[in-house]
């Protein structure tokens, strides 16, 4: 239905234009005939380079000049070859003959140009030069290779389907990527010969290949000992075109997919364990429980002790050297050696975090906590309170040598050391004052005495003028505690009383601090016009 606001005479404007660019495209076409081999020649190499190979057909299409030429221009190597020089000229080799398609020089030259505009986003997969090449032009090596290096072999698997079942095609293909193994038929996945060429470069497409090859010991053997996390290609670092064509998942350890009989072999196992200590557990429950194989482990990854045999979790030896590679390997030794305190000291010294796996008995041990409280202030400042004394017993709770040492170091992050103390200590006057001149903030969980304690308000302020938050209303409305507040930082005039607020001096203090601060000043203060004067007179500096 032709609406009210239909534009007549844009619509005869374009019926008009399109007759034109019709009529143009017939002598265009009339004239590129016309020419001579040299006349064409010089034609595409003197045009614009995209000129050159493409004719306008008055359609809204440009068509490759090889669609309009006679077959003797369209079988001529040295007219290909120019256009093919031109850009987006390797869309004309779908309509050069087949003679020229099968050669190689031709399709290699067609494939590069197409790289190259491919890569700047200007060219679709599906118009890839391959597409039309002959299937003995795709026999060559040196053409599979280019394939293969430039995420284009899924073009050769999509439109020519019988070339995943040749044996030489494939061999290249992985040779140049293992990961198109993916593509190989059935039968080529059993083919050992290919097999070892994959896991020889990616032990991890163990997976890939066919589940016959699973209980192959040689190839397993080889897979395990180029299984490493440097041959892991996670989807993210795949090609565009690679990750959404390649149907690899995120690869598993070779003997996640190792046969039943060779998750039993024990040369296999220590390999396998050697390489990568998690896959005990892949093993067979009597390799689980066996102390040589169960050692190996844990001496490569501590937490596979998770796998063990539940009496290898109690053996000392073994847990010893899992807590030695990685301490939280604490949580899956027995509740035996959890409270061992040789155990425990190797893994609270290591981590500090391993604490919360230890005994209940050992929770009570002040040696033990003090070397956890030690290695958190080493490693991570400001965590000793929340790794140890938080998981402490009451008795390490209630230690107020140890929760003092617990602090150290938390002015560097938010400190959270007495949140949860007990109300004794957080009332000690000799701990909050320690604390507070690390960290101001720790004010906010003092005792409401110490927070109207005059002298340890003080020390807060000066470590941070932001304390003064935390304070009784009393000292809030103390001027000479506000003044060191302000000028330690301006904005904390918001958390002054109301009469310091409207204090001239203290204003002035604040607003020379931090400008900002103007916000906190009274109304009364705002409206004085002499003293806004003199407030806009530190904006400028």
């Amino acid at each position: 239905m032709v609406t009210d606001d239909y534009d007549y005479e844009e619509a005869e404007f374009i019926r008009e234009q399109a007759e034109v660019d019709r009529l143009n495209y017939k002598e265009a076409k009339a004239y590129i005939k016309s020419l001579g081999k040299e006349s064409l020649l010089k034609e595409i190499r003197e045009t614009d380079t995209y000129e050159g190979a493409f004719w306008h057909d008055g359609f809204g299409q440009d068509n490759p000049v090889f669609k309009i030429l006679s077959d003797d221009f369209t079988s001529d190597r040295e007219i290909l070859i120019a256009i093919l020089d031109t850009r987006f000229g390797w869309q004309n080799y779908a309509y050069a003959s087949e003679a020229l398609r099968s050669e190689k020089y031709i399709l290699l030259k067609a494939i590069q140009k197409f790289i190259l505009d491919h890569r700047e986003g200007d060219a679709e997969e599906h118009s890839c030069p391959i597409v039309d090449a002959t299937i003995e032009a795709l026999h060559d090596v040196d053409i599979i290779k280019v394939a293969a290096k430039n995420n284009l072999f899924y073009v050769i698997k999509t439109f020519w389907s019988e070339l995943m079942s040749d044996r030489g095609v494939i061999l290249t293909a992985v040779k140049e990527d293992p990961h198109l193994i993916v593509y190989a038929s059935d039968s080529l996945k059993m083919d050992r010969v290919i097999a070892f060429e994959v896991v020889e470069q990616n032990g991890m497409l163990f997976c890939e290949l066919h589940k016959n090859l699973r209980d192959d010991k040689d190839i397993l053997l080889v897979a395990i000992a180029n299984s490493s996390e440097s041959n892991i290609r996670l989807q993210g670092d795949l090609a565009p075109n690679d990750a959404r064509k390649l149907s690899i998942d995120l690869p598993t350890h070779p003997m996640a997919d190792a046969s039943a009989r060779l998750a039993s072999d024990k040369e296999v196992a220590l390999a396998a364990v050697k390489s990568s200590g998690h896959t005990l557990k892949y093993l067979s429950k009597e390799l689980q429980g066996d102390k040589d194989i169960v050692l190996a482990a844990v001496n490569c990854y501590g937490l596979a002790l998770e796998y063990a045999d539940k009496k290898l979790q109690g053996d000392k030896d073994i847990v010893l050297a899992a807590v030695n590679n990685i301490a939280n390997s604490l949580e899956f030794a027995s509740s035996e050696l959890k409270n061992d305190r040789d155990v425990a000291l190797i893994a609270v010294s290591k981590d500090s975090w391993s604490f919360r796996f230890i005994g209940d008995i050992l929770k009570n041990d002040k040696g033990v906590a003090e070397v956890a409280i030690s290695t958190a202030n080493r490693n991570a400042p400001g965590f000793a309170y929340i790794t140890v004394i938080c998981l402490a017993s009451k008795e390490i709770q209630e230690n107020k040598e140890l929760v003092l040492k617990s602090a150290e170091g938390q002015s560097r992050i938010p400190n959270y050391a007495f949140r949860f103390s007990s109300l004794e200590i957080r009332s000690n006057p000799k701990i909050v004052a320690q604390v507070v001149e690390q960290s101001g903030y720790v004010l906010e969980y003092a005792s409401d005495e110490l927070r109207n304690d005059r002298e340890i308000v003080n020390i807060a302020i000066n470590q941070s003028g932001y304390a003064l938050r935390y304070a009784s209303d009393e000292l809030r409305n103390d001027p000479l505690l506000v003044e060191t507040a302000v000028c330690k930082d301006g904005k904390a005039l918001e958390f002054a009383s109301d009469k310091l607020r409207a204090n001239r001096k203290i204003a002035i203090q604040a607003i020379d601090n931090d400008f900002n601060a103007l916000e906190f000043v009274s109304s009364t203060l705002k409206q004085d016009k002499k003293f806004m004067r003199e407030a806009e007179l530190f904006r400028l500096d």
